[in-house]
Order: C-alpha cells, then structure tokens, then sequence
C-alpha cells in the first residue's frame, strides 16, 4: 500500500537507511537503539521502520522515500499464522510460514523483512525518478521550442531586411538588437539544461545546438563534445556537428573540414571560407550525411 507524506511530516528514526540509490548495489545501513539520529531523510535516501502487533502476530515494515518528486511510504503487511488466521483460511506464504513472526528476534526480523525487501524498493524509487525525469523532459521541450522562436523569428526578419531593404541600415541595427538581447536571454536558459541534463529532447536538441551555435567560441569549444556523443547515439544530425566544428576551426584561425562557413560575395555567390583538403570535402560532407559542396554553395547563393 502507498501513502502520500503530508508536507509537514517529519521523519521518525529508522530501523535502516538505504543510499547511493543509483548505483547497481544501494547501501543499507541498520540503525540500532543507542544510534544517534542525524535528522530528516534526504530525498536520496530510503527510511525503513518495523511495526508489530503482538496481540495479532502482524509485523507492518514502512519504507518511505521518494517517488519522482513525491514524498511517499510503502507499507507491507505480514500476518503470523495465528489459530484466528487459520480458521480464516489464510494461506501463510515464504517466511511466514515458520509461525509467529514476532516469536523471532528483532534482528532476524530486520534482515528477513527489510533487507529481503530492499530490491523492490529500489525497483520503486529508481521508477519513480524515470517518471520525474519524463515529466521533466517534456516541461524542457515545451521550453526549446518557445526558445526557438526567439532564435529564429528575429534572424528571419533579419534576412528578409538584408534582401528587400537593404540600404536600412537602421532596420538592420533595430533587428541585430533584438537577436542579442534574444540570445542572452536564450543562453541562460540553454546553460542548466545543458549542465544537468542528457540530449534526450528528440528533435529539440537542435534548438540546444542553435543557440550554443550562435553563442561565443569558448562556449562552443565546450559543448561540442556533449553534442558530438549525442550525435554518435542518433540524438542529433552529423551535419549539425560539422557545422559547429567548422565554425570553431574558423573563430580559432584554422582550415575548415566541411566548407559549411563562408561569405556571400558581391554578386551574391556564397563562397566558402578556405579548407583543409578540398580535394576531400565532399568525402567528408557525405560521412556526415551532408550534400555535396556545390550544392551547398548553390543553395546559400543569392538567386
């Protein structure tokens, strides 16, 4: 049975404390009656208690953690087999079977009805952090794609303004302000994702990667790894990488591998900054799922 912990409960000294909860092996540690207790239990942590009812040979054991974000307990019930239970038709079962379970000592009681349990109880609060994290997750999505808007809604407008004003020169600078002020706010949102959380966002990763891509190079030399492993598990396009890595070789005064940096030359060809082994690029373009060089510089030309 589960029950949710009122906000205001405050934890009573355990009969054990479970922790390192991730790890493939948790910790238990028995707490004895002449043990101090250090304090409430942190939400990393497992309190276990033991509860008997002598008049009825039940033994209740209270574990009480957290499940996702949620302080809960999770009680069991053992019932001794007792003249009472018997005429009930009650089916003892495992360890119950040897009699009345308070008939035993408190420390076999402790390692029969605590430790043998403490696997599903793992079971449990490593479920629980899965449904926190999943919940999470979808909360970050939600966010990517407003950041999104502020990435791309003020670069579209700005192009448009290149294109069809461009002697605006003070369109131009109303908009370049805009897309600063979008980016520093954008970046300080993007920063606690990126520090406490994997590429699991699906298709909003990207949005991650935009907003590192438009950032300084310091902070593009310091993601590039984290984005290079999520794209190696499928959890973002190659080309996005070799962009990235691109830029980074260019800012840093290097050739570039993939020719994704250039200029748009006066009469509106892009012409890509110079490369390491241009003989290989295009090699290189299609490892990274890339098209062809040319094509590449037909589709950024201005038509």
């Amino acid at each position: 049975m589960w029950v949710e912990l009122p906000k205001n409960y405050r934890d009573v000294k355990p009969a054990a404390v479970s922790f390192n909860l991730n790890d493939s092996i948790p910790g238990t540690s028995w707490v004895w009656d002449d043990d101090i207790h250090e304090g409430d239990r942190k939400p990393y942590e497992i309190y276990s208690n033991t509860y008997k009812d002598k008049r009825n040979g039940t033994l209740i054991v209270v574990d009480k953690l957290h499940y996702g974000s949620i302080p809960m307990a999770c009680l069991h019930i053992f019932q001794s087999t007792t003249p009472k239970t018997t005429s009930m038709g009650f089916q003892p079962w495992h360890w119950t079977s040897k009699g009345n379970l308070l008939d035993h000592t408190y420390d076999d009681i402790l390692a029969n009805w605590i430790d043998s349990r403490r696997d599903i109880v793992f079971d449990n609060y490593r479920a629980g952090l899965q449904i926190e994290y999943r919940r999470k997750t979808n909360d970050i999505r939600a966010e990517l794609k407003e950041i999104l808007k502020l990435d791309q809604e003020p670069r579209n407008r700005i192009v448009t303004a290149w294109q069809e004003h461009p002697q605006d020169t003070i369109l131009h600078q109303q908009i370049g302000r805009e897309i600063w002020h979008n980016d520093s706010i954008n970046l300080i949102r993007v920063f606690d994702i990126l520090e406490n959380y994997n590429l699991d966002f699906g298709e909003e990763n990207e949005v991650l990667w935009a907003v590192i891509q438009h950032s300084s190079l310091e902070l593009q030399q310091k993601y590039l790894p984290k984005f290079i492993a999520a794209a190696h598990k499928g959890k973002i396009r190659g080309e996005l990488i070799a962009v990235m890595q691109d830029r980074i070789a260019c800012w840093s005064g290097k050739l570039q591998l993939y020719g994704s940096q250039g200029n748009i030359d006066e009469n509106g060809v892009f012409v890509p900054a110079p490369i390491f082994e241009p003989e290989n690029v295009n090699t290189r373009r299609a490892s990274m799922g890339m098209c062809t060089l040319q094509e590449y510089i037909d589709l950024m030309s201005r038509h």
